[in-house]
């Protein structure tokens, strides 16, 4: 499950454009003028390759400070860790993890590939940028990319990982840990002063992390962790009623929930359980992902 976070009280929505899935890969851009924080799980069968671009130092991978000119990956991990701040404009490109490695072997030959894509960040020179957005503007379009194509792009950007030399972010462990407890306790919330015992810190002390990281507050991130999860259960959800995923999150000011829900979502919870559309607010797709999941 990928989260897309904003970090903003009065939330903006988030355009969204995806390619055909006809495609052997698919394409996204995604774009906003609000700070958000993709943070969640990629699929194991599925590549990532991600280029944002930077509006004077915008953006953090992983809590790693983000330079221009650069691709990021996930590595030889699944999450996404991805703040953006201000302005979002987030190209993908989703490729199934066989085709992959298909495509790497073609073109490093019969090696341990590993090493190749084990970083989550490599440099790009700007013609390689520049190929980079044509395949991707190509592909959004439905137009026919190359094998041809994609394996010079590969061997382009694979020839220069950077993410050792990255400057990590002083802190930004306190906001990992924190988020990750939130994400593990969204059917079973903790008040903010047990997240702060768990982590062993202050109130105060995760406040300011919160504050200096992300510009919210640790309760404001959590309740849209929270809604966001909620929302996404009823738009998957089999249920005729919303009262049983309500009840499963342990909700129990009914009234005050009802009102936030709406205020983020501009819908009721009704609403949501009966739409035809399944793309939430801020246009991510989760359906996006399924196809690499069989």
């Amino acid at each position: 499950m990928i989260f897309a976070v904003p970090l903003h009280k009065i939330v903006k929505k988030l355009n969204l454009s995806v390619s055909s899935s006809a495609s052997e890969f698919t394409a996204i851009h995604i774009i906003s003028d609000q700070s958000i924080h993709f943070i969640g799980t990629f699929p194991d069968d599925t590549y990532p390759i991600v280029y944002t671009k930077n509006y004077s130092n915008n953006d953090k991978w992983h809590g790693h400070l983000y330079p221009t000119n650069m691709a990021k990956t996930k590595g030889n991990q699944d999450k996404i860790d991805d703040l953006i701040f201000n302005k979002t404009d987030l190209r993908l490109l989703l490729i199934d993890i066989k085709l992959f490695k298909i495509y790497l072997h073609n073109i490093f030959g019969d090696i341990d590939l590993k090493p190749i894509y084990s970083s989550m960040a490599y440099h790009l020179k700007d013609k390689d940028i520049d190929m980079f957005l044509n395949i991707h503007h190509r592909t959004m379009k439905n137009e026919k990319v190359s094998k041809e194509e994609i394996s010079i792009l590969l061997s382009k950007i694979f020839e220069e990982p950077i993410m050792d030399q990255l400057p990590l972010v002083k802190g930004y462990d306190l906001i990992q840990r924190a988020i990750s407890l939130m994400i593990n306790h969204l059917k079973d919330p903790l008040l903010i002063e047990d997240l702060s015992r768990a982590l062993d810190v202050t109130r105060r002390t995760l406040a300011l992390a919160f504050k200096k990281h992300l510009n919210t507050s640790p309760k404001l991130y959590y309740k849209h962790l929270l809604l966001l999860a909620i929302e996404m259960e009823l738009r998957k959800t089999k249920e005729d009623s919303v009262t049983k995923i309500i009840n499963e999150y342990q909700i129990y000011n009914l009234s005050q929930f009802g009102a936030s829900f709406k205020n983020y979502f501009e819908k009721t919870p009704s609403e949501i359980l009966n739409l035809d559309s399944k793309d939430n607010p801020f246009g991510w797709n989760e359906g996006i992902f399924e196809e690499y999941q069989a």
